[in-house]
């Protein structure tokens, strides 16, 4: 009975916490601050010193883009396979009308630093950053200030719309702005947020139902953003991107704060009621995204990372480490095959702090918990999977 008992435990961990993300190379080592796919296909990402990566076949190879632009690019986005639009610093937009052969800057209007762009068909769309926000209903061709009821302090980190009429900014200060006129005027939600958290992505799955993220916490909205609940992510540090496949399940990205400064990856199968620490990584991430059956995320280095849900259940089972008893007593029991030996693992509190270190050195091992207080702690081994488990100490 104790067998299936302990067996039952850990295959729970694995579905709850556990899918299998592949890294590809991206060719390049600067830091990559957004990711936009169009189809399973093709799929560009932007980041530092005028980079621009495209891939035509899933990821598996990326091309750097020739732009004449050594500058920070933030935000990248599609409208289909060959209209495009990066932003930047210094109030840098480009767009391509040709699948991303060439980029052409167009006339912003602004100086100030651009960190969202989107639009909502071929001619309308909004770009935004330090102070500012930007309408254009030609394409790109000119660029408007629109920032009724918005203060030029305010930075809007994140714009997304849920229809032609109705949008929502997330900015600092916990201010979360919205539009019922597509940007006429933008009024302040009383959002409930009060610790100034610095609010980084917004995404609706539908007309009512939200999310924003911010400083190691997710916020709900069911009632297009009338009310507020948040879910705590441990502490774990801030989030900086967030996107949902559908109905129920998304993902979450974001970095513990220094100086360990490493990459989390949250995801929730409940439609965001609860969220669950999926992966640590060394790479702090910036952006994610969600095409079809495939999520990609992009952060610091260069580094992509690739998530096909279709193989996800499979990969699980390529993975045979046991650990129990959890929750945990006083001593925390390891059960390895020969896949293990030899690799290294860490064991962290919710702050992020490595509190243990040892390697798998032999099939049965033993880890005494009796020195650390009651609570969360995540084991990482440090594998090319980097497989995690979640602890409990009572």
């Amino acid at each position: 009975m104790k067998k299936y008992i302990i067996l039952f435990v850990f295959l729970q961990l694995f579905l709850n916490l556990k899918a299998q993300w592949i890294i590809q190379d991206s060719g390049t080592p600067n830091w990559l601050n957004s990711v936009n796919f169009i189809n399973e296909n093709i799929g560009y990402s932007v980041g530092m010193y005028g980079t621009v990566l495209k891939t035509v076949n899933g990821g598996n190879e990326w091309v750097t883009q020739v732009i004449d632009i050594n500058s920070r690019l933030n935000t990248v986005f599609f409208i289909n396979a060959d209209t495009g639009y990066i932003g930047g610093a210094d109030g840098i937009i480009l767009k391509t009308i040709d699948g991303g052969n060439n980029w052409n800057i167009q006339n912003s209007n602004t100086t100030e630093l651009i960190l969202s762009i989107y639009f909502l068909n071929s001619n309308t769309g909004f770009a935004t950053g330090y102070g500012t926000i930007l309408k254009t209903i030609d394409g790109g061709e000119n660029w408007v200030e629109q920032a009724n009821g918005i203060s030029s302090s305010i930075t809007i980190n994140a714009v997304h719309f849920i229809n032609l009429q109705t949008g929502y900014l997330a900015c600092n200060a916990n201010k979360i702005y919205k539009t019922t006129n597509c940007g006429l005027d933008w009024i302040l939600i009383n959002n409930g947020i009060t610790d100034g958290s610095i609010l980084k992505s917004i995404y609706f799955i539908n007309d009512t139902v939200g999310f924003v993220a911010s400083n190691g916490t997710i916020w709900k909205t069911i009632n297009a953003g009338n009310n507020w609940t948040v879910t705590d992510l441990e502490s774990w540090g801030g989030i900086n991107s967030i996107v949902f496949n559908n109905s129920d399940t998304g993902y979450a990205v974001g970095n513990i704060p220094e100086p360990d400064g490493r990459g989390v990856i949250y995801k929730t199968t409940d439609a965001g009621n609860s969220w669950t620490l999926q992966e640590i990584i060394s790479n702090k991430l910036s952006s994610i995204c969600f095409c079809n059956t495939t999520n990609y995320a992009v952060g610091d280095f260069g580094h992509i990372r690739k998530l096909s849900n279709t193989t996800e259940i499979a990969n699980k089972k390529t993975f045979k480490l046991n650990i129990f008893p959890n929750p945990i007593i006083n001593s925390l029991n390891i059960l390895s095959n020969d896949k293990y030996l030899g690799e290294g693992f860490y064991i962290f509190d919710v702050t992020g702090r490595k509190i243990y270190s040892n390697i798998i050195n032999e099939r049965t091992m033993q880890i005494d918990f009796s020195q650390f207080h009651s609570g969360m702690y995540i084991l990482q081994i440090d594998n090319k999977e980097n497989e995690i488990y979640k602890l409990i100490k009572k």
